[in-house]
């Protein structure tokens, strides 16, 4: 006869967790505004070299449409936030936090990024420096511009990577960095 691991009972355990709750996210739920300081200890394009600034993501789980939370950054002293190399992807998803959901009919919250291609479609642009991307990480098969006016990027702890969407839609939340 063959007995379960106890690795396999304790993953077991943990699936009837989550299927008792519906959904689970790694990133905080308890706050409103979840933040990581973290310190870009190399020189890349955007590093202050004058003052070795050290920079912090912050998460608002405030509902708001692209420029709502363009205006909101920039009204708390910061910016939306971009992710320029993928030590800042690396960092910016530890404060968003990872997730999966067993039920696939709900929508996952998603956050705006600092980016748009509502000049030229294809041509993405940092809406802080008007500069074109350098550093890209969509999600498998986007940008798709679905509807045909998906000209603004978002991402969330279910996406491993970012996607286009309509920027006057109501997203989950925002990330500014300061």
């Amino acid at each position: 006869m063959h007995y379960p691991r106890p690795h396999q009972l304790a993953a077991l355990l943990w699936v009837l967790v989550l299927f008792e709750h519906g959904s689970y996210n790694f990133a905080s739920t308890e706050a409103q505004t979840h933040w990581e300081e973290f310190d870009l200890s190399y020189p890349f394009e955007g590093y202050d070299y004058q003052t070795r600034r050290r920079k912090k993501f912050v998460k608002y789980d405030i509902p708001a449409t692209f420029l709502e939370a363009k205006k909101a950054c920039k009204k708390m002293k910061g910016f939306l936030a971009l992710p320029i190399a993928n030590k800042q992807e690396r960092q910016m998803r530890k404060v968003i936090g990872f997730g999966f959901s067993t039920d696939p009919l709900s929508m996952p919250p998603v956050y705006w990024l600092c980016a748009n291609d509502k000049a030229k479609e294809g041509k993405w642009i940092h809406c802080k420096t008007g500069r074109p991307l350098k550093y890209k990480n969509f999600h498998k098969g986007q940008p798709d511009n679905n509807s045909g006016s998906e000209d603004c990027l978002v991402t969330g702890p279910y996406l491993r990577g970012w996607n286009d969407v309509d920027c006057n839609i109501k997203a989950n939340g925002y990330i500014c960095e300061y």
